[in-house]
């Protein structure tokens, strides 16, 4: 009993401060107020300066605003008019501040600075979230966005994001808020902003909550937590504590809970932020319900009882009449059904007609808005892709012609090196081709037709060279190169080059028919072949094919182009004039009309 007096002491002493910090609050109020007022009924640029200094010494405005004589009074208008928004929302008093932003509005629009129309854009769009008329909120923010984006701000743009996402998150739509809250804070991360970040990470939290993804919200939270600790702010410190006390309560980690709410809820009543102590009293409240500590659960909930319905929130005030009938029903039942009875009421009104029917438009708008923006994604994305495409296809078609062009090339190099044999010595009876059918270069015998690629050896070289002696024959010139090939591989070439010429008419030359007629297996033809010519089996066959056509072009002019394709193997003609295109570059019938003569 003798420590009574000194609890009542201690209790009446705790009392006069708060009743004294209460009336210095007052007192700046009602100075700032008058100081409006003053402004209002007579605009003059002391009254405009004495505002202002006012601002910035309540820590609103973070740099004195100063402006010169020579300013005109619809800039001292507009600035003043601002500020009183700002000024009045932060005293929660969201009527004047709505009055004050729409004053001030087309002043800024008017003086065509973009960032201070975005500020008072800003600033409606939060006051009327407060006011709970989502629909000019939705209308400002929209704007002030659009604005931002244009003016290409990153912090700007952060900002408006943000105020968005608050918006659905009003509207109870937190899937839509998390786009955008999303959004800001990609934005604000480019912009460098610490202070922005911890805003918006604390918005995050709320998001996440809501969508039942507590892990992540006490995440966020958390992170905005400890940047506001380290930006010295402990008004803000404690709302970022209310935002982990309201993931730790969904998680079940209710001692972390309770002392979170226990530093945050003295300094949000020392900071006057009712709206964010109204919550963090419900959330305290809940904890005791659960503690069954009924008594002190009614103190905090009658606390936020009567913040919530001077502000006019009946979302929050459903929450508070739903935990003080929990509260009450056993000690005072009749109370109890009326707060039942109340929150009930709430609770229908909280989804009407008008508010579902505002609900569907703007999630249609939104969701119309961010489908134009997907829309304009895509058809950039899609040209990206169709230059690419573009790009690729040239790209192929020049490496298709530049193969074509080379093939072109190695079948003409081929043609060439079989044309020496035509023009080269070779007296040895084994390089003699058998059974082509030529007599004397230019008659034709039986189905034969000229045109083989190795003639008989009376053809091979000159009349007179061939009476020559045989060392003189064999005695090298300084005019004539050596030849790569040894006798073995130009024997072996010869003998191919007979073979296929003998089998083209009958069209038995394929590798695996040549390679037995040569005696040998594929394998082995395939080697040998490549090592002596350097071309495969099937490229060295055509050349024979195309040499032979190109002989008979020439010197049979007569001659049909169908009969031309047979003596050269191919089954139609269709398949001889590709071919020979690929080849030469030119029809077979081209090729005979300009008189191009044979490659040598």
């Amino acid at each position: 009993m003798q420590n009574a007096p000194k609890r009542s002491a201690l209790v009446l002493a705790l009392i006069m401060i708060f009743l004294s910090f209460g009336q210095k609050v007052a007192a700046q109020e009602q100075k700032t107020d008058r100081l409006v007022e003053q402004f209002d009924n007579s605009p003059s640029l002391s009254t405009a300066h004495a505002f202002l200094q006012e601002l910035h010494h309540q820590g609103l405005i973070e740099q004195p605003i100063r402006f010169a004589a020579t300013t005109p009074i619809d800039t001292l208008r507009q600035q003043v008019w601002y500020w009183a928004a700002e000024y009045f929302y932060d005293c929660q008093d969201y009527g004047r501040a709505a009055a004050y932003g729409l004053k001030a509005l087309p002043l800024c629009q008017v003086g065509g600075n973009r960032q201070v129309e975005g500020d008072c854009l800003n600033i409606l769009a939060l006051t009327y979230v407060r006011k709970g008329e989502f629909e000019h909120a939705a209308k400002y923010a929209k704007l002030c966005n659009q604005l931002d984006l244009k003016q290409g701000d990153a912090d700007n743009i952060a900002s408006s994001y943000n105020t968005l996402a608050g918006i659905y998150m009003s509207l109870r739509q937190p899937k839509e808020a998390e786009k955008y809250i999303l959004k800001a804070i990609g934005y604000c991360k480019k912009a460098g902003n610490p202070v922005r970040m911890a805003v918006l990470e604390g918005m995050a939290s709320e998001v996440y909550h809501h969508l039942g993804d507590d892990e992540t919200a006490l995440d966020y939270a958390t992170k905005a937590w400890q940047a506001e600790q380290q930006l010295g702010r402990p008004d803000k410190v404690a709302i970022r504590q209310a935002q982990r006390a309201a993931a730790l309560i969904a998680l079940k980690r209710t001692a972390e809970a309770k002392q979170a709410l226990q530093e945050a809820i003295p300094e949000l009543r020392k900071s006057g932020n009712l709206h964010s102590l109204g919550i963090a009293c419900n959330q305290m409240g809940l904890l005791l319900l659960r503690e069954k500590n009924d008594t002190a659960a009614v103190r905090y909930y009658n606390e936020a009882l009567t913040i919530f319905t001077s502000q006019h929130d009946i979302y929050n005030e459903s929450h508070t009449r739903r935990g003080l009938y929990e509260a009450l029903r056993n000690s005072n039942p009749s109370m109890a059904m009326l707060h039942n009875d109340r929150y009930n009421d709430l609770r229908d009104s909280l989804y009407d007609r008008e508010t579902g029917e505002l609900l569907s438009k703007y999630a249609a708008e939104y969701g119309y808005e961010e489908l134009q923006q997907q829309n304009a994604d895509d058809r950039s994305a899609y040209r990206l892709y169709l230059v690419i495409l573009v790009v690729l296809i040239a790209v192929i078609l020049a490496a298709w012609f530049w193969y074509r062009r080379c093939q072109q090339r190695r079948i003409r190099r081929l043609m060439q090196e079989l044309a020496k044999y035509e023009d080269s010595r070779c007296d040895d009876s084994r390089c003699e081709v058998r059974g082509t059918g030529y007599e004397n270069g230019d008659e034709l015998q039986n189905t034969e037709v000229e045109g083989n690629l190795v003639p008989r050896t009376s053809h091979l070289a000159p009349r007179e060279e061939q009476v020559a002696p045989r060392k003189e024959q064999d005695a090298p010139t300084t005019d004539t190169p050596a030849d790569p090939l040894t006798a073995e591989e130009r024997e072996f070439l010869m003998r191919v080059i007979e073979v296929v010429n003998l089998r083209l008419v009958t069209r038995e030359f394929s590798i695996d028919a040549v390679a037995t007629e040569m005696g040998m297996s594929r394998s082995t033809f395939y080697r040998r072949l490549q090592d002596a010519s350097g071309f495969t089996p099937k490229a060295y066959i055509m050349a024979i094919q195309m040499r032979r056509a190109e002989n008979l072009l020439k010197r049979h002019p007569d001659m049909l182009i169908t009969e031309v394709s047979e003596q050269c193997g191919f089954e139609d003609v269709s398949s001889f004039n590709r071919a020979f295109k690929r080849a030469l570059g030119v029809s077979p019938s081209q090729y005979r009309e300009n008189n191009l003569p044979p490659i040598q």
